[in-house]
């Protein structure tokens, strides 16, 4: 009976729970696109405030598209059961547009975007296992951004509060694992990055 029991408890946390609780990865997104171009939260690449309409119309200037680079992001989450997870979230990405005189095509000033954001979240595993798991989620959270325009010499910053979506992730692996995920297209449409649990 002792050693029946014995084996038994060793088993029940394979079957109630599959393995740790707590999951720190860190990954990247490509910024495919300037969020919304139009998003009243983002300084417009296309109008620099302090350069009269008229040097725009006369087109002395032009505009190159913004570029991007990969975001970082750093994750962690912790199971208050098996199916749900808490954690909190943080990225930093950066943004550019360059700006060029029309008749040299000589740089002529850059708009510099800094994005430093930080969620809180909260993620449901439908489906649980050892060597993988899916799962969605939705976070709430802050962008402290830092901008420059054209022809400014000192940076503007400005927060407000931003919401995500993960609409689909996916986690492959034991102790060390890989980890990719959709979602609503903050500072990337989609993830991917490696993690530990514990």
């Amino acid at each position: 009976m002792g050693i029946r029991l014995g084996v038994q408890a060793q088993e029940a946390p394979q079957k109630g729970y599959p393995y740790e609780r707590t999951e720190l990865s860190v990954g990247i997104a490509l910024h495919n696109s300037y969020g919304n171009d139009y998003d009243s939260n983002y300084p417009s690449p296309l109008l620099n405030r302090e350069t009269p309409m008229d040097d725009y119309h006369a087109g002395k200037f032009y505009i190159d598209e913004m570029k991007s680079s990969p975001t970082v992001w750093v994750n962690i989450f912790h199971h208050i059961s098996k199916h749900w997870a808490v954690g909190l979230q943080g990225c930093y990405g950066y943004s550019m547009c360059q700006r060029y005189r029309s008749l040299t095509a000589q740089k002529d000033g850059k708009l510099d975007l800094h994005d430093f954001i930080a969620l809180w979240s909260l993620r449901y595993y439908y489906c649980i296992h050892q060597k993988y798991s899916f799962y969605s989620g939705i976070s709430l959270g802050f962008n402290k951004q830092l901008y420059k325009h054209y022809d400014a010499s000192e940076y503007t910053a400005k927060t407000y509060m931003i919401e995500d979506a993960t609409i689909f992730g996916f986690l492959v692996g034991t102790k060390f694992y890989g980890f990719s995920e959709i979602t609503t297209n903050v500072r990337g449409l989609v993830r991917a990055g490696v993690g530990y649990r514990w």
